[in-house]
C-alpha cells in the first residue's frame, strides 16, 4: 500500500469515529438550546450527514464499492445544502417554509383540492424539483434551481464532474466492480480513491459548516473536535504535497 492509501485510509477511520455518534450530540444541541420546533428538520438534515459520510467510508472499507458510491451521491448534496443553510441568512426560513409546504401539500386527499393547492401556491405540475430545490431561488443566479444549481451555490462544482463521470454509473447500476477484470482493476482503484477524497473534501466542509453554525465554545464540546484536528494534519498535508492547495 503506497502513502497516498495509507493516509487516506487514516483520515476514512478518523471520519467514522467522529461521524458515527454525531447525530446525538447534534440533537443535544438542539434540545439545550431549546431551538424551534420547525427547525428540526435542519439538525436532520446536519446529523444524516454525518451518518451518510460514516456509511460512505464503512462501506469501501468492506469493498462494497457500489453501494458506497451511491450513498456518496447522496452525501454531495447534503453537504452541499448544509454549507448554504449555514452561509446564506435567509436559507434557514426558505428551507422551512418550503418544507412545510410540502407537508400541506401531500396532507391533501383530494386531487381536487390538491390541484387547487398546487394553483394557489404556483406549484408546477411536475412538483419533485420543485420541493426539493425552489429554496435555493432566492440565492442562485436568474432564480434557477436544481441539483446542479445547489452544488455550484455550495461552492462544490467540482464534484459535479465525479457524479457524472463515475457515481450516477456506479448508482444506476451501467457499471460495476463486477464488471472490472485483473486489466482494468486499477482503474477500479482509481475511482475508488477519487471517491475517497472526495468524502474527505466533504467532510472538511461538514465540520466547517457546523463550526460556523455552533460557533467555536459549542463544537470544542463535540467528540469531533480531537479526531477533526487529526484529520486536518493529514489532509493538508496530503493536499498540500499533490499540490491540490497551496501551502500558504
Amino acid at each position: 500500500m503506497d502513502k497516498m492509501q495509507e493516509q487516506i485510509n487514516m483520515m476514512l477511520s478518523l471520519i467514522m469515529e467522529s461521524s458515527h455518534p454525531m447525530p446525538d450530540y447534534v440533537f443535544r444541541y438542539y434540545v439545550d438550546f431549546k431551538k424551534k420546533p420547525e427547525e428540526k428538520i435542519i439538525f436532520n438534515l446536519i446529523a444524516d450527514s454525518f451518518l451518510t459520510l460514516f456509511s460512505f467510508c464503512k462501506l469501501m472499507f468492506e469493498r462494497a464499492w457500489s453501494q458506497a458510491f451511491a450513498v456518496l451521491r447522496m452525501g454531495i448534496e447534503q453537504v452541499a445544502s448544509v454549507f448554504v443553510l449555514t452561509t446564506y441568512q435567509d436559507a434557514p426560513k426558505k428551507y422551512i417554509d418550503l418544507y412545510n409546504l410540502k407537508v400541506r401539500f401531500f396532507e391533501i386527499k383530494s386531487d381536487y383540492d390538491r390541484k387547487i393547492f398546487q394553483k394557489t401556491h404556483n406549484i408546477p405540475y411536475r412538483y419533485n424539483e420543485f420541493f426539493d430545490y425552489s429554496w435555493i431561488s432566492c440565492f442562485t443566479k436568474d432564480g434557477g434551481i436544481g441539483r446542479n444549481q445547489l452544488i455550484e451555490l455550495a461552492k462544490l462544482k467540482e464534484f459535479l464532474v465525479d457524479i457524472e463521470q463515475s457515481l450516477n454509473s456506479f448508482s444506476h447500476g451501467r457499471m460495476s466492480v463486477f464488471e472490472m477484470s485483473k486489466d482494468n482493476w486499477d482503474v477500479m482503484r482509481r475511482y475508488g480513491r477519487r471517491a475517497s477524497l472526495t468524502c474527505c473534501k466533504l467532510y472538511d466542509f461538514l465540520c466547517c459548516s457546523y463550526h460556523k453554525f455552533i460557533g467555536d465554545e459549542e463544537f470544542a464540546k463535540l467528540p469531533l473536535d480531537g479526531p477533526f484536528q487529526s484529520f486536518k494534519l493529514i489532509y493538508h498535508d496530503l493536499f498540500v504535497s499533490e499540490g491540490w492547495i497551496k501551502n500558504d
